[in-house]
């Protein structure tokens, strides 16, 4: 029996309990003392052939943390999945025995276990993307933001969840002026933003200052901003695999070639395709729109690339709200709009 079927058959009957997971597989001459590098796997992982996933790396909190890190955080993860214009992801958590320890006085070992050893081998076991976002929260965030910010490493996107330095000598300029993040997303609740005034020359320093950004969540506190964090700062590294807001359809003409270029943009960065589905609601979202401002050449144009069985209902119900705000000579031109677009059979 091969490996492949092995996993197939343990994802299939853990799907039934919860989220499937597995270890992932170190070499006992590479490994550290009592880690776990534990790695969840999307739900189409098996059945999507050769598709390629990012990846996002959660930096164990314990026992920093009051609630379940690693299960909330994952759970919050397949969350935005579900409800968010947001990719299917693998979920890595790197869990240790003494996190205190690693994340201070072991920092560098860290540092290079997770570049050299950790990186390499789940690249070499799972089919991983190059777009990989790193979190960490309290102690842990202090390693992300100040050690793995400043390294040469392969991560793309840091989020630094409420960092707590266990000193002022953790902050230091790095020999090597190396970092090919492309950002570092600070966040805090109702808190001191600790020590972010001696990262501040660093940053500037390495140029790094323009990528580097800070946000408070005046809601929260040390132990609650971490999930709300964790949202926030997901959702703004993963902003170029979102479709268009429904502020930026009001105030940008989108046209068809856009929506085109949209998602074929996005299958280059995510090996995501397009369904049929997905451009017809893109199309009806952006139809709508322009419909409501009067831009009707260039709404027939989507209207038509919608495959709702509800484009007549919508387009009436525009026509009635521009009646009822005085626009007359528009909602009149909406109406005859209905007439000259392509229906479905549903609508016929």
């Amino acid at each position: 029996m091969s490996r492949q079927f092995i996993i197939f058959i343990f994802l299939t009957l853990l799907s039934f309990s919860g989220q499937a997971k597995l270890l992932l597989e170190i070499p006992d001459e590479k490994a550290l003392d009592n880690e776990e590098v534990q790695v969840f796997l999307p739900s189409s992982y098996n059945t999507s052939g050769d598709r390629m996933y990012p990846v996002i790396y959660l930096l164990d909190s314990s026992p920093f943390y009051k609630g379940d890190f690693a299960k909330e955080g994952v759970e919050t993860i397949r969350q935005l999945e579900l409800l968010h214009d947001f990719p299917e992801t693998i979920i890595v958590h790197l869990k240790f025995e003494n996190l205190y320890q690693a994340v201070t006085t072991k920092r560098k070992v860290l540092n290079s276990w997770f570049q050299y050893v950790v990186q390499p081998e789940f690249k070499e076991q799972y089919r991983a993307l190059n777009k990989s976002v790193f979190i960490g929260f309290s102690y842990s965030a202090a390693w992300t933001s100040a050690e793995l910010a400043l390294s040469d490493s392969q991560i793309t996107e840091l989020i630094s969840v409420s960092p707590v330095f266990d000193s002022i000598n953790y902050v230091q300029l790095p020999a090597k002026e190396i970092s090919n993040v492309s950002n570092l997303t600070i966040i805090y609740g109702n808190e001191e933003a600790r020590m972010i005034e001696t990262f501040e020359p660093i940053w500037e320093k390495l140029g790094l200052d323009k990528r580097v950004k800070v946000y408070t969540l005046e809601q929260e506190n040390h132990q609650s901003v971490y999930l709300p964090g964790l949202r926030k700062g997901l959702l703004k590294a993963f902003r170029d695999y979102q479709g268009p807001s429904y502020k930026q359809l009001a105030s940008e003409s989108w046209t068809p070639a856009m929506v085109d270029e949209y998602f074929a943009s996005r299958y280059e960065h995510y090996n995501v395709k397009s369904t049929l589905e997905e451009l017809s609601h893109l199309s009806t979202m952006i139809a709508k729109t322009l419909t409501e401002r009067g831009d009707l050449v260039l709404a027939k144009q989507h209207w038509n690339r919608s495959n709702s069985p509800h484009k007549r209902y919508f387009i009436e119900q525009i026509s009635d709200k521009l009646k009822a705000s005085g626009q007359i000579e528009l909602a009149d031109k909406v109406t005859k709009l209905a007439d000259s677009v392509e229906l479905h059979d549903e609508e016929e």
